[in-house]
């Protein structure tokens, strides 16, 4: 890299039902979030942003390729999340067009992007089903989870 130069980096976290009252950068006066107040102090905090489908896996394949859930063809998650229908080949993710630059790219934690293993990544450190809040049916301290131990 030439001196002087700062690397650019694009960080993309997502979460499950993240409203805006339980981030610091956003207002919240109750929730504590100084890692993510952090980052946002340091880099675009997005003020209006659009989901195109109300289920997770849907919606992360309309950030991943740009496209609405009709155009893409990921509208729907069967309830056991590793039978969904993933991404046809014919679509491509911004990941993979970053790839093409010769830019690197990782993904960590949970990612539901279907077809597994999701396309675009160079390094993918991933966890299975739903992650530790869904390692039980039930008994666990953060409550049952929904759809049984086949999500396991």
């Amino acid at each position: 890299m030439a001196s002087g130069k700062t690397p650019k980096f694009i960080l993309l976290i997502t979460s499950d039902q993240q409203r805006i009252d339980t981030l610091g950068v956003y207002g919240s006066k109750t929730a504590k979030s100084p890692h993510l107040d952090r980052l946002a102090s340091e880099g675009t905090v997005f003020e209006r942003a659009y989901c195109n489908n109300s289920v997770c896996i849907p919606s992360r394949a309309s950030i991943a390729t740009g496209r609405y859930t009709h155009q893409h063809g990921v509208e729907y998650m069967e309830d056991v999340v590793d039978s969904t229908p993933g991404l046809p080949a014919r679509e491509k993710t911004f990941m993979e067009r970053l790839q093409e630059k010769g830019i690197k790219t990782a993904a960590f934690g949970k990612m539901h992007l279907y077809p597994l293993p999701p396309r675009g990544f160079d390094e993918m450190k991933l966890t299975g089903g739903q992650g530790a809040r869904w390692d039980a049916a039930d008994g666990s301290p953060l409550g049952p989870g929904p759809l049984g131990s086949e999500y396991a």
